[in-house]
């Protein structure tokens, strides 16, 4: 019985985490083509499903969310308007007023934890809280949202080893592997692939997915890991759902939406 409603309990995250994605999107889109002022569309767009899929299964109250690559925050606010856990006319508001701004600060949203903007501090930030949890007696467990061009700051790799050698448990990441940091391609310097496996090297426990596929997401997030860390490497396209941006890659971290 057991398994049979933990099965049940991964179809209703798997199939949520997609709606909720695909109505984040649309709520970006729009909120772009109304403004006509440049934003980080890019960033917010490859990191949908992986927010909606970790909001799915993260309990409020008892887990936290940090968002590393914070440029992205626009997706953040996008996913949490359609989970109903942040007012849409809040969302509209977004970069105009104190509360939502372009990186998000601790307290803005119901799943910020964190003030971020600056590259290559969630996994250092989220190892303390796991390790706060511990300490106190207390279940849970953190998420890391950052990108694969963030993974070019030492302090990442520091936190990553210092997580492994202390066998931090409940701590996963989730890397955005977009292909792209803010103004070039990281071909050639840079892959899944190769980041799971420097990844692993430390002792971490690790998986590739499509970073567009809410099932699998969801399902590498809730698979059971020993007591080390767990990096979740998600394959996406920076700008996924809007082609012009896609293709206009890797000029337009920080654009406006293209015309009609």
């Amino acid at each position: 019985m057991a398994a049979e409603v933990r099965a049940a309990a991964l179809k209703r995250a798997r199939t949520d985490a997609a709606g909720v994605a695909d109505g984040a999107r649309r709520r970006i889109l729009e909120l772009g083509r109304s403004r006509r002022t440049p934003l980080h569309f890019g960033s917010a767009l490859s990191a949908l499903e992986i927010l909606a899929a970790s909001a799915s299964v993260l309990r409020p109250g008892e887990d936290d969310l940090v968002l590393s690559k914070g440029h992205a925050a626009l997706g953040l606010y996008a996913v949490l308007a359609e989970r109903g856990d942040l007012d849409p006319r809040a969302f509209l508001a977004y970069g105009r007023d104190a509360r939502l701004s372009v990186h998000p600060h601790r307290g803005s949203s119901p799943a910020t934890a964190f003030s971020t903007g600056s590259l290559g501090h969630g996994i250092a930030l989220a190892t303390g809280s796991c390790l706060g949890r511990a300490l106190l007696g207390r279940s849970g467990q953190s998420h890391v949202v950052m990108g694969d061009g963030e993974c070019q700051e030492g302090s990442v790799w520091e936190a990553a080893a210092f997580a492994a050698d202390r066998g931090v448990s409940g701590l996963t990441v989730i890397v955005d592997a977009n292909g792209f940091n803010q103004n070039s391609s990281l071909a050639g310097t840079s892959s899944g692939e190769g980041l799971a496996a420097q990844f692993a090297a430390l002792g971490w426990q690790t998986s590739v997915v499509d970073g567009h596929d809410a099932a699998a997401l969801t399902g590498a997030l809730l698979r059971p890991v020993s007591r080390v860390p767990h990096v979740v490497i998600a394959r996406t396209n920076k700008g996924h759902g809007c082609a012009q941006l896609v293709d206009a890659m890797p000029g337009a971290h920080f654009t406006s939406l293209p015309g009609e």
